[in-house]
């Protein structure tokens, strides 16, 4: 990564969290709602039956719908889990309800109790992942854990998806050579075909 890519970084993120925050709650709810159904329409288009996927926080876009809808469709659902070393793996989810309570869970992200060894890591049709900000080119900015780039990389074959507000959408995102691209993105107000990457 350049220096001028890294020092952009911090800026656009509280640009990007300042914009997010900006909508509001009933925005932001209607939102998210309209991004849950392109997504559902998509991923039954694609026919994704095994989907890792975050749980929201905050203003993050709402994954809630999409969770309890691939749930009882029968899918496999992963929500991120985090092992001893800190490292980032897929975890069945039974239903939100087995989420572990905030103050458990590992760098404020959603998770379950530690699962049984066949419930990690299993096969991964669609992810879709959060962001800060994201470009027409599927450049993502995260929090700047690296979490899910790392993740990313280790799933070659995996269609990556980022849901954003329309507001998270940018020019460009600075990019470094860990950092993941997407192949898609779902805003409220349009699905992006990422084109693919060299």
């Amino acid at each position: 990564m350049t220096p001028g890519a890294a020092s952009a970084k911090p800026a656009l993120r509280r640009q990007a969290r300042a914009l997010r925050s900006s909508l509001g709650p009933v925005c932001r709810r209607r939102a998210s709602r309209d991004i849950a159904r392109t997504v559902l329409d998509q991923a039954d288009r694609r026919g994704c039956e095994s989907v890792f996927v975050y749980v929201a926080v905050g203003d993050e876009v709402d994954t809630r719908e999409l969770v309890e809808v691939w749930l009882s469709q029968g899918k496999r659902v992963a929500v991120p889990w985090f092992d001893d070393a800190a490292a980032m793996r897929a975890a069945a989810l039974e239903s939100l309800e087995s989420l572990l309570p905030p103050d458990q869970c590992p760098f404020g992200v959603p998770t379950v109790a530690p699962p049984r060894a066949e419930d990690l890591d299993p096969p991964i049709d669609l992810a879709v992942v959060p962001c800060l900000a994201v470009d027409e080119a599927g450049g993502r900015l995260g929090q700047g854990g690296g979490h899910y780039d790392r993740w990313l990389a280790r799933q070659p074959d995996v269609f990556t998806l980022a849901l954003a507000f329309e507001c998270q959408v940018v020019e460009a995102v600075p990019a470094g050579p860990h950092d993941r691209p997407v192949h898609a993105v779902a805003t409220e107000a349009r699905w992006i075909d990422i084109p693919p990457h060299a």
